[in-house]
């Protein structure tokens, strides 16, 4: 014979409508939980592209702002540096362009004029780290300087420690030698 008494014997034994009420209880949980889980994927993942589309719509028209801002750029350099062909003995008329081009542009940090081979002619703004006759070797300049064609380079750290994008435009004599 067993140990246990009828009574502890009892406590533990489940009649048939027991474990079926237990498994039913057991069955809709289950469903529940599971029904929660596959709603907050849904959800997660509709907020999930919802933001990924938003983004990459603004992130589209920031490109196309930046597209345009980095055009009208260009222009404004070209524009003035068909001018400068005339000038370019004059060291003067050189700082006076790159100071009027700072001043009434608004859109750039620095603007240089270098020669040929890199030799710094004229600056604006006048800084204590590049004077007028240094040679210029940061990568934008000398991207410019080999490609002597239009350009925007890609980013690249300048030798004042900032990022940096060069826009340059080559200046051409009249009888189309590259001045720089």
């Amino acid at each position: 014979m067993s140990n246990t008494s009828p009574k502890r014997r009892r406590a533990f034994q489940f009649n048939l409508r027991q474990l079926i009420l237990a498994l039913s209880v057991a069955s809709v949980i289950f469903t529940l939980l599971n029904a929660l889980y596959a709603s907050y994927r849904v959800q997660r993942d509709a907020l999930l592209e919802n933001t990924l589309h938003a983004n990459q719509a603004y992130a589209a028209k920031l490109a196309e702002v930046a597209d345009v801002f980095l055009d009208s750029a260009r222009q404004t350099i070209a524009s003035r540096a068909r001018q400068l062909p005339g000038q370019w003995s004059d060291g003067a008329a050189l700082e006076r362009e790159v100071g009027w081009l700072l001043q009434e542009s608004r859109n750039f940090d620095r603007i240089v004029i270098a020669d040929e081979k890199g030799r710094l002619r004229a600056t604006a703004p006048e800084s204590s780290a590049v004077q007028v006759n240094d040679v210029l070797h940061s990568e934008g300049v000398v991207q410019a300087l080999k490609e002597r064609t239009p350009l925007i380079s890609p980013p690249y750290m300048s030798s004042f420690g900032r990022l940096t994008i060069l826009i340059s435009e080559p200046v051409l004599a009249a009888d189309g030698r590259y001045l720089g």
